[in-house]
């Protein structure tokens, strides 16, 4: 018992830690050399991109922030580019809270100017993993319709951002949103698969 109090109050504390002085941030125009840490989503109205950069923060403190753009890209942009642009930072509405959180996402991101690459960051082990686990979502994606390989694709990988709305909020409401949030579920399923090829 005393351990899960303090495994919950943990939780908390770093929950603070990052929201409350990203939450001051709000509305400012930073110039900013950011990495694209995944790969940018197309969508019908708009790109997702998402971004990571380290940003002195309103408590002097310098922190490493991962958020997303939405924008229409003039030009492509793969994992690991190093970007510039201004952007503003907004604090999440409820609902994005419920599922940006679980991604270490804790603002959003405005674009204020266009996005210029200006090189390359080193690839290591998670470029590699995020590579095979983009080419697995696009191998479902292809060929299941796009509610199944939406939810497929939250149960085997974690990638929730392209489950509907209704489909979430009826996991809530069942309270299986843990089904889809990273587990020793998706940790099984990623060693089962390792097996089978060995």
């Amino acid at each position: 018992m005393f351990s899960v109090s303090i495994s919950i109050f943990v939780y908390i504390l770093s929950l603070n830690i990052y929201v409350d002085p990203l939450n001051k941030i709000q509305m400012e125009n930073y110039d900013i050399t950011a990495t694209v840490s995944g790969f940018v989503e197309s969508r019908e109205e708009y790109d997702l991109v998402p971004l990571k950069t380290d940003l002195k923060c309103p408590d002097g403190k310098t922190r490493s922030i991962n958020f997303d753009i939405k924008t229409c890209l003039k030009i492509p942009l793969e994992p690991l580019d190093i970007v510039k642009c201004k952007v503003s930072f907004t604090p999440l509405s409820d609902d994005e809270k419920n599922y940006k959180y679980s991604d270490h996402i804790f603002v959003n991101g405005i674009l204020n100017s266009d996005i210029s690459v200006v090189g390359k960051a080193k690839k290591n082990f998670s470029y590699y993993s995020e590579v095979c686990r983009h080419k697995m979502i696009s191998v479902l994606n292809e060929k299941l319709n796009k509610k199944i390989s939406s939810v497929l694709s939250g149960i085997c990988f974690g990638e929730t951002s392209c489950i509907p709305r209704e489909i979430k909020n009826n996991f809530r409401i069942c309270s299986l949103s843990h089904l889809t949030s990273v587990s020793g579920l998706h940790t099984s399923l990623i060693g089962v698969f390792i097996m089978y090829l060995l």
